[in-house]
């Protein structure tokens, strides 16, 4: 049986098809290429983060915009062991960060910025969202923050929450390529998006990427359908709220679950231990306000297809017409192509290649490069005296080297540094991770303080908060 993913029932996506999508535009920067789009980081709200439903006020998220600027902007929020970290670290800035928060403004009940990209950080860390950003489309992201909390429940716009968020100290803001913030893209969070006087989720494309978008759209979840009055019945984010809480009770020490997928029978959601991760499908039935899980769990993995596009001719005269215009000469340029293209193009192309012109066919002729071929020098023999003290060297700088590998590794991990990647640094890179995985006493000296939480909005992913915060109550 075909299942139907549940519709929000809280939230409607008009989509605006004469406006235009966010502008990328270029900018260079003490010698690097930076690419800046627009982000909307956060809205005044009721927000589902690894804290359960907390409510975000504008005057609080926005009481000093400036304390966002210069945040990281990291891929997925880092974590440690299961646990949410901050984004702060040497580590996790060389590995994950790919830009820096700047120009942070409230317009409204949105907390709006500037997102630097460094385009050689992106192309390395996380290539597919250079695609993302030229084509404009939409991208969530989530903030990392250390927060104090009001323990006082209560009702924004008929959600409840279970406390109220005060003195938000920034950390970072995660780009999340495969997961939904807490204040998703259809909150009016995230690149691309915006949300209307009304409170709605507004995406502007254009017409022509209007097909584009409803497939964007499904593939995060959402379904597109046109604007009615619900049924009634339970919403989306109550039972979404019911699921959550059930799964936190299965959690253990070291065994957490997030939620994948949710439809109108059952749901699918990751379990994951120190050494596996299992995707399990657990059917629930939803009766008074409760949620309850029937059966056993039974594990399932997700299947991708790819379906060929059709391409529609509108005249079939106009394809006998070009079909005719392929002369000897169009034809022995196509064969050529297809045969010195080393894999580009094939047979099955050909019926492509001869509707064009002889010019756009010399545009696809590989080019030729002329191979340069570099004299070998010849060098002065060394002396057998120069050549043991050549030993020597080389013997103790082996030695050192090698030392360096020991000590990184046991300062770390040697699954983090296994040799092959340490052996292929050079001196001075090998010597600068050395330097920076040295155990040293650590004092906290951060503007976020002792005793505070962080607090990390990602609605699926569910991450735990690092140890050692803890959180105090008004």
């Amino acid at each position: 049986m075909k299942r139907t993913k549940l519709p929000n029932m809280r939230e409607q996506l008009h989509i605006n098809i004469q406006a235009s999508n966010y502008t990328l535009t270029k900018k260079k920067h003490e010698g690097k290429e930076y690419l800046l789009v627009p982000v909307t980081m956060m809205v005044e709200g009721v927000h589902h983060g690894n804290q359960g439903p907390i409510f975000h006020s504008i005057d609080e998220l926005g009481k000093i915009p400036d304390s966002w600027n210069g945040i990281p902007i990291v891929i997925n929020h880092p974590q440690k062991d299961g646990h949410a970290i901050s984004a702060n670290i040497p580590e996790v800035l060389a590995e994950s960060a790919v830009g820096v928060i700047f120009g942070t403004f409230v317009e409204d009940t949105k907390l709006k910025a500037t997102a630097w990209l460094e385009e050689a950080k992106v192309k390395i860390v996380c290539p597919e969202l250079l695609d993302i950003l030229t084509e404009g489309d939409p991208m969530e992201v989530s903030v990392g923050v250390f927060t104090d909390y009001d323990e006082t429940a209560g009702t924004w716009n008929d959600e409840d929450y279970t406390k109220v968020a005060i003195n938000h100290r920034p950390d970072h803001l995660a780009i999340l390529p495969k997961m939904v913030g807490a204040c998703s893209l259809a909150d009016g969070c995230g690149i691309g998006f915006s949300v209307n006087a009304a409170g709605k989720a507004v995406l502007e494309v254009n017409a022509e990427q209007l097909t584009k978008t409803i497939q964007i759209l499904n593939r995060m979840g959402m379904v597109t359908h046109s604007v009615s009055i619900y049924e009634s019945g339970p919403s989306y984010r109550e039972i979404m709220d019911q699921i959550y809480n059930k799964f936190r009770e299965m959690d253990g020490k070291d065994t957490y679950h997030y939620v994948e997928e949710l439809y109108a029978d059952c749901v699918v959601f990751n379990k994951h231990s120190q050494d596996k991760q299992q995707m399990y499908k657990q059917e629930y039935k939803f009766e008074s306000g409760k949620i309850e899980l029937i059966g056993n769990p039974v594990e399932v993995h997700r299947k991708v297809e790819y379906v060929v596009n059709q391409i529609n001719i509108n005249s079939k005269k106009e394809v006998s017409i070009m079909a005719n215009e392929c002369t000897p000469c169009i034809k022995k340029k196509v064969d050529e192509l297809i045969a010195n293209s080393q894999g580009r193009w094939a047979e099955d192309d050909r019926a492509f290649l001869e509707t064009l012109d002889e010019a756009k066919l010399n545009k696809f002729a590989p080019q030729v490069v002329e191979k340069v071929v570099e004299k070998e020098v010849q060098v002065n023999v060394l002396s057998k005296e120069d050549q043991e003290a050549l030993a020597t060297f080389k013997a103790e700088k082996k030695t050192k080297r090698d030392q360096m590998v020991k000590d990184i590794q046991a300062n770390s991990s040697k699954e983090l540094w296994p040799d092959e990647t340490l052996n292929a640094m050079s001196d001075d890179t090998l010597t600068r991770v050395f330097s920076s995985v040295k155990k040293e006493e650590v004092v906290d000296y951060s503007f976020a303080g002792a005793g505070s939480e962080m607090q990390v909005n990602v609605g699926d992913a569910e991450p735990m908060l690092p140890a050692g915060f803890g959180q105090t109550t008004k």
